[in-house]
């Protein structure tokens, strides 16, 4: 599972870079997850791999405020 995490977080951080520093992310091991915040809008969404999967990550809706 952190394997999986890992592989995640390097994915998204590559992401980061390429939005121009849009995006800041923050790995929670608590609940196994990323936060990802929007410094556009200044939304956040908390997303989640479950396992072993060809499944994408699951994401909350971003915040509204």
């Amino acid at each position: 599972m952190k394997k999986l995490l890992v592989i995640l977080l390097l994915t998204f951080t590559s992401l980061v870079y390429a939005g121009e520093g849009r995006y800041t992310m923050v790995l929670d091991t608590s609940y196994y997850g990323v936060y990802i915040l929007d410094s556009k809008d200044g939304s956040v969404k908390f997303c989640q791999a479950y396992g072993n999967t060809d499944e994408p990550p699951k994401c909350s809706p971003p915040s509204e405020d």
